[in-house]
């Protein structure tokens, strides 16, 4: 899997872009705030339609054109990224992602539009290594709940189909038991609403605890090979449908996961009758991430919760190359400064093989020279991308 043309249009501090990129090695070196993370974040939202960086879709297009804004600020003004997308199993595919500041979102697959996602998804997957990943190990469990949902989305589109119908039958639920407990009202369907969030919820379940089944051990050998073996990470899914009753995250093989969410539900009937919300199903969800038998979040240093990070993500590429039976393409946005010489070495050492991989980075001083003579490096400066000859 590889991009071979890339175009962005009113993109963030993007005018007009259209980039011919390698199939290997990609550097963007620029100072920072000069549009080298945009770049990498426009793939990503090809990929996922999501950006890693804001949950609006409206802040991704660019209102301002040289300091001024733009007359069409006024009217919709439109953010367009494409690109030419060759998989080894499917050919090329022309893929394009339209976001309007109206908040319409149109995305398309070789001119055709995609009304559902799913359709969309899996064309093109990307696996992303930023900042962000650090609130995977010590942030909330909606980070790790939206980790979950973006990265499984991608290599098994009909997830998407059942998370997004599960969100909406669970809004009416809420509002259905919101009424009950307010009001005092009957319950006008609640059974109904009931068999459709276990349904689907039952799906979400099943492919969470199958992701994290995979991922887990390539984590643990991972973050064993950066901490020289002085490390042991390991990765649980703690499945709110699980939590009170007496299964273990270990022994459930043929779990019957709707029949789970039922039996939960039915504990938590009168709670719920009482505090207006469903108080089981996967929007409750989280991962236990322990690095030597500690919480992570809890004990580590950032030092230690950036390499779990580095790991879990570095895993997540193998899962999908697993999946897809080719490489996906691989994002680095800016991760190297923060990993000391020797993880530097070994992530270069090991994403040199990986395919097709995007990195942005502040400078190129320390990078192997093999490694430069190998890739295509672009200077970003203000929103303009030059290669540089070699």
């Amino acid at each position: 899997m590889r991009i071979n043309h890339l175009h962005l249009s009113s993109f963030r501090n993007y005018d007009q872009l259209t980039l011919d990129v390698g199939p290997r090695l990609n550097i963007f070196v620029g100072d920072n705030a000069q549009g080298k993370t945009n770049l990498l974040e426009a793939i990503q939202i090809l990929a996922s339609t999501h950006s890693f960086r804001s949950a609006r879709d409206a802040d991704i297009i660019q209102l301002c054109q040289n300091g001024q804004v733009s007359e069409m600020t006024r009217f919709e003004k439109v953010a367009v990224i494409s690109a030419e997308v060759e998989r080894e199993d499917a050919g090329t595919v022309l893929m394009e992602v339209r976001i309007s500041s109206l908040g319409k979102k149109n995305l398309q697959v070789n001119g055709a539009r995609r009304s559902r996602l799913s359709d969309y998804l899996g064309h093109l997957t990307a696996v992303c290594f930023n900042s962000f990943d650090l609130d995977i190990i010590a942030g909330e469990p909606q980070d790790r709940r939206r980790f979950l949902n973006l990265e499984i989305s991608q290599l098994n589109p009909i997830y998407n189909h059942y998370l997004l119908r599960y969100r909406r039958a669970l809004e009416q639920r809420n509002r259905l038991l919101h009424d009950m407990a307010e009001y005092g009202s009957g319950d006008n369907g609640l059974d109904a609403w009931t068999d459709q969030i276990v349904e689907y919820g039952a799906h979400l379940f099943e492919r969470r605890d199958l992701f994290v089944k995979e991922i887990s051990p390539l984590a643990q050998t991972i973050h064993s090979e950066l901490t020289n073996g002085e490390e042991k990470l390991d990765i649980r899914y703690l499945c709110s449908a699980l939590q009170n009753g007496t299964a273990q995250p270990t022994d459930r093989p043929e779990m019957d996961w709707g029949q789970a969410f039922r039996s939960d539900l039915e504990r938590v009937a009168s709670d719920e009758l009482r505090r207006g919300m469903t108080l089981s199903g996967p929007q409750r969800d989280d991962l236990s991430i322990l690095i030597n038998g500690s919480e992570a979040r809890v004990f580590a240093s950032q030092g230690q919760q950036r390499t779990a990070a580095l790991s879990l993500k570095m895993a997540e590429f193998e899962v999908a190359m697993g999946r897809l039976g080719e490489n996906p393409v691989l994002l680095l946005d800016d991760v190297l400064s923060d990993l000391d010489p020797q993880r530097q070495r070994i992530l270069l050492e090991k994403t040199n093989g990986f395919g097709q991989t995007f990195l942005s980075t502040t400078t190129i001083k320390g990078f192997p020279e093999t490694l430069l003579e190998q890739s295509n490096i672009y200077e970003v400066k203000g929103g303009a991308v030059t290669q540089n000859a070699k």
